[in-house]
């Protein structure tokens, strides 16, 4: 229990990191009913899966950030997005591959929140 609790606090922590995108959300809400082409960039389904998962529409969000991986796969807040909205329906074991996989590319890249560095490394 103490590790599912501390993976879901990880989660949150990343999540915090990702806040960012959700002013960018607030000001542009069309973004949820755009179709977007195969030009589209990552980071336009990545802030759309945000907005999926503030609605609770977790199999878009999922679907979105599933395509942000496609196109930016060495982006760990894509990983986190998905493993939130795998989490929030109910889908520990993908939740806790997407996690995993975020703190994988994040041990590869230096910390963009300072609080990350205080992290457990075995975490």
């Amino acid at each position: 229990m103490r590790s599912s609790l501390l993976r879901f606090a990880l989660a949150a922590v990343l999540f915090l990191a990702c806040l960012s995108g959700w002013k960018f959300l607030r000001q542009h809400p069309h973004l949820e009913r755009t179709a977007f082409g195969p030009s589209a960039s990552a980071h336009a389904y990545h802030h759309r899966g945000n907005v999926y998962l503030a609605q609770k529409n977790y199999d878009m969000a999922i679907a979105d950030f599933t395509q942000a991986i496609a196109l930016a796969p060495n982006d760990p807040s894509a990983y986190v997005g998905r493993g939130l909205a795998s989490y929030f329906k109910g889908q520990r074991e993908s939740a806790d591959a997407d996690f995993r996989a975020a703190l994988a590319l994040m041990a590869r890249q230096p910390p963009r929140v300072p609080a990350l560095r205080f992290l457990p490394a075995q975490f």
